[in-house]
Parts: structure tokens; C-alpha cells; sequence
């Protein structure tokens, strides 16, 4: 594993083609640099999107502290395709390959086992996992699946477990699991049929607490999302709509409370189809597609707000750490880590340019690329980068 010294916040001026704003110069090299692009509104962090101007290229190592290349073992069992619903312990990395199921691997990569299948079974799941949690501490892995009635329940062998019920059937819904109080805390999609938005159960199923979903209430559009990223210690999700101008908060629920607040939104200067927060230990980073109908580019604009200082810019990521590749199309910050899963031919062809230019590489980092691209075919499985994010250690 690659340990990464803090790199005092350096970025590099880059265009702004992407968010459809005029090139701007600016001897800024630095985040610290950057305008203040929010304010704080009791208690609520609001970006201004009119404020922010410049897209720097922001390294990666300013949001990890380690950093590790992982190659999937490339066996016919262990093959994925598109995967989602990723979860990573200290010893186990998990992956939901669409469409037919999850796959245990370790975190060199070696594959284990399928932990759940689609099917009508039990312990089968009815669609696509939409959310996952190892528990290697109490040897447990808990999916949950769209359209979803039951959360799934295995140990790291496998062995299927009795699924916790769920009140109701939910369209998409994420979760905190607490394995010794054996209660979770889940966030749902609020189609018309779930009467929460968030509640608290316990392993039988029953109901502890709740918020209604009524102020929430979305029409059956599959499109949204409902998402909570869990990077810090707060209880954090958001509603992310798609084509309804709705401007949705990043919201934290106060278990103690039972009550939700929002601490993040935007205030708008243009049309935006879908907007989604992640927060992060010590930043907000905010995705959006811009316009009045969605159009999805695996690279629409991400907007990075430092938290103590409200600074911040369209963050164009790189991965200084190879040779400041672009890394996979989407980027994923989930329970304290970063994920990303990228098919070996397009991890090869960013190798291979940057490679290209050697003059930007110095001696050492040449090697390492030269490296790594060597050892990857186009025939292999997937590649997963992966890091610990700073803060969350």
C-alpha cells in the first residue's frame, strides 16, 4: 500500500470548457487559493454556484491517505462487469456485478466467493443489490436489493443467515447497520407507498423511530436516487431527483432527536437536471448535470467546497499518484474510503499516454506506470483503485 504525504493542497490551473464558462487565467496553485464559493446560513453550508469560476486539477492524494492499485484475479468465476454497491474492510473488498451477483474478494484481489444471487429463493435477491455493508468484525455481510422487502444476511463464508424484514417493501434504500444493538437505520426512496424517509428498526422489522416521507414524496421514477455516504460521524443522506427542479439538501439525521436537518445546498444561477452531495471528513463535493433535461456525462462538473474555510472550485480529479491519470469515470467515497472500478483496457490507455509524455514524469513515477501497465491485460478482470480518505482514519 502507497502511504501519501499531504501535498499542501497543490492543483494546477486547468480549463473550463467542461462547465461551460470562459477561460479564465489565474496564478492561483493552491485550494487555499481558491474564492470562498459558500456561506455558512444557520447552520446550513450554501453553495453559490454563480461564485464559482475556476476548475483546477485537484490531486487525489489530497483526499486519501493511502492508496493501493488492487487486480481482481481474472477466473471465469470471478469476473464483473459494471459493478456497484462496492463495500471495503481492512481485509475484504465487495462487488455487485450486474446483473446476477455479488462477489467477495480480498483486497489483493483474489476472489472468495458469490455471497447472492438473483432469484426467488430465501436468500436471493429480487432485482440488483443497491447497497452493501461487510461487518468484519462480527463476520457478517448485509445487501439490501431494489424493490426490496428483506435485507440479505451472510457471513464471510457465505452461509446464509435469516434476512432481517423490512416493514415495507422499499424502491431503493441505503443503511447503517449496528450489529450489537441489532437495529438500522435506513433511508429511502420516497415513492407514494413508504410512509418514512428515514427510520430506525430492529433486526424483527420493527418500527422504533421515523420521519414521514410526505414532505419528501417523489413520483415512481427510478431514475432518482437516495444516498448517504457515511464518511464521517454523522448520519448523513440526500433525496438526488432527476429532471424536477428540485433543489435537494444534503440532510443529517440526529438519532437522539429523531430529526433531520439539512447542512448543505445550493443556490442556483442556471438550469440543473440532477445534482448529488458527498460529504466527506473535511470536504463537500457536489456533482451536477447541468441543463434542463438530464444528460449524463460520466465527467459532469464536481464542485469541491473545503468545509472550514468555504473555498473551493470545479475539481477536476487527478490521480498524481499514477502518473495524474483521470482515474475512473465515477468516483465513489464510501464508509471512510474511496473506490473506483475501471475495465483494464481503459486503465491501460491512460497508462499509455501518460507514458506518452514522459517529460512529466519524473524517473521514479515513470517506472511505476511502466510497471503497472505491463502487468495489465485487456483480457484481465477489473481493476480496483482504492484508498482510505484523510480524516477518516
Amino acid at each position: 500500500m502507497l502511504q501519501l504525504k499531504p501535498l499542501a493542497l497543490l492543483c494546477s490551473l486547468s480549463l473550463l470548457a467542461c462547465c461551460g464558462t470562459k477561460e479564465k487565467k489565474s496564478q492561483s496553485t493552491t485550494l487555499a487559493d481558491c474564492p470562498v464559493i459558500a456561506e455558512l446560513v444557520d447552520s446550513v453550508t450554501v453553495l453559490d454556484l454563480a461564485s464559482v469560476k475556476d476548475t483546477f486539477n485537484i490531486p487525489m492524494s489530497l483526499l486519501l491517505s493511502s492508496f493501493e492499485v488492487v487486480q481482481l484475479e481474472s477466473s471465469d468465476e470471478a469476473l464483473v462487469s459494471h459493478t456497484n454497491a462496492h463495500a471495503i474492510t481492512e481485509n475484504y473488498i465487495g462487488l455487485y456485478s450486474y446483473p446476477s451477483t455479488y462477489k467477495l474478494f480480498d483486497r489483493k484481489g483474489k476472489f472468495l466467493r458469490d455471497m447472492a444471487v438473483k432469484g426467488q429463493g430465501p436468500s436471493d435477491f429480487h432485482s440488483a443489490i443497491y447497497d452493501s455493508h461487510i461487518d468484519e468484525k462480527n463476520n457478517r455481510v448485509y445487501l439490501i436489493s431494489f424493490n426490496a422487502y428483506k435485507i440479505l444476511v451472510f457471513d464471510l463464508e457465505g452461509k446464509a443467515y435469516p434476512p432481517i424484514p423490512l416493514p415495507f417493501r422499499v424502491p431503493k434504500a441505503c443503511f447503517y447497520i449496528d450489529a450489537e444493538k441489532e437495529e438500522l437505520i435506513i433511508t429511502a426512496l420516497p415513492f407514494k407507498k413508504v410512509p418514512y424517509v428515514v427510520w430506525k428498526q430492529d433486526f424483527k422489522g420493527d418500527v422504533l423511530q421515523s420521519i414521514d416521507s410526505k414532505p419528501f414524496i417523489l413520483e415512481g421514477n427510478y431514475g432518482n436516487e437516495v444516498d448517504n455516504a457515511r464518511n464521517t460521524s454523522a448520519m448523513d443522506f440526500q433525496i438526488c431527483t432527476v429532471g424536477l427542479g428540485r433543489n435537494d439538501p444534503l440532510y443529517h439525521y440526529d438519532e437522539v432527536k429523531n430529526k433531520i436537518a439539512p447542512v448543505l445546498t445550493i443556490k442556483w444561477d442556471r438550469d440543473i437536471a440532477w445534482h448529488g452531495h458527498t460529504e466527506l471528513p473535511n470536504y463537500y463535493l457536489t456533482r451536477l448535470i447541468i441543463g434542463a433535461t438530464p444528460t449524463y456525462s460520466p465527467r459532469s462538473p464536481r464542485i469541491l467546497i473545503e468545509k472550514e474555510t468555504l473555498r473551493g472550485c470545479y475539481a477536476n480529479f487527478k490521480f498524481n499518484m499514477l502518473g495524474n491519470i483521470d482515474g475512473p469515470n465515477y468516483l465513489t467515497f464510501n464508509r471512510g474510503y474511496f473506490i473506483g472500478s475501471m475495465y483494464p483496457h481503459e486503465i491501460k490507455e491512460q497508462l499509455e499516454n501518460a507514458l506518452a509524455h514522459p517529460e512529466k514524469l519524473t524517473p521514479q513515477m515513470k517506472a511505476k506506470v511502466k510497471k503497472l501497465n505491463d502487468r495489465i491485460t485487456e483480457d484481465d478482470n477489473n481493476i480496483i483503485l482504492l484508498g482510505k480518505l484523510r480524516g477518516s482514519e
